[in-house]
């Protein structure tokens, strides 16, 4: 069967045309065999995609409610509880949040993944666009540490600097870099790499479109795509 990418944008050829449409199906053949097979021999294991078909149940209560009313605490709550369950999905751990130093700034680095030598290989950001029509790229940056904090403010808990030249910032300008960068915002999922940004070039998963379809070789390719291999 062939795999259907469709609500997964390929940003200014991240993947060549080819590659994308073509090449990456035969080289998602294998791993997704062995979860498949894995699933079977093992009644306690789910399949990433099936994990991620639970999450498509979880959005689309919060995706409703964002559209009533988008910049509220409630808002970056879902984003959270969101980011939670696709990045188990996805096969991480657990988040633990830290601040990094930006033009002396501290922005919020939601989750950490590590090469085995300890340098960091991913960093997981949440973000949110104030404007209805903001795109991942024009999202801004928020703390989970505010959110629990009552006394704080909506307009307060964001960093001032719009996610696409934050990118730069991280990827560029500091002592110690990961390759990837995956920001999660209510609608949106983008998957940068390092190697590709000074091209703008990104991973875009539309999670509207993606979720509503419940297409299964469109949840495969996702957890696929996140491993930053």
């Amino acid at each position: 069967m062939s795999m259907d990418l469709t609500g997964i944008t390929n940003i200014n050829e991240y993947y060549t045309n080819h590659y994308f449409s073509s090449i990456f199906e035969e080289n998602a053949d294998e791993v997704i065999s062995s979860w498949r097979t894995r699933a079977k021999e093992n009644e306690d294991y789910r399949a990433p995609w099936a994990l991620l078909r639970d999450c498509g149940r979880l959005f689309y209560p919060v995706i409703n409610r964002f559209k009533t009313n988008r910049n509220c605490l409630q808002t970056v709550q879902d984003i959270r509880t969101l980011a939670d369950s696709y990045l188990k999905a996805f096969g991480y751990p657990e988040a633990e949040e830290f601040n990094i130093t930006v033009d002396e700034a501290e922005v919020p680095v939601y989750l950490e993944v590590n090469k085995a030598n300890g340098a960091p290989l991913l960093w997981v950001l949440l973000a949110h666009g104030i404007e209805e029509d903001s795109s991942v790229m024009s999202s801004k940056v928020f703390s989970v540490k505010t959110i629990d904090d009552d006394s704080a403010l909506f307009a307060d808990m964001f960093t001032d600097i719009p996610v696409e030249d934050l990118t730069s910032k991280l990827l560029f300008g500091l002592t110690e870099s990961p390759r990837f960068l995956m920001i999660i915002t209510m609608n949106q999922i983008a998957l940068i790499d390092r190697e590709k940004w000074n091209s703008k070039r990104y991973l875009q998963f539309e999670l509207e479109d993606i979720f509503s379809r419940r297409e299964e070789t469109t949840l495969q390719a996702m957890p696929k795509w996140s491993a930053t291999e």
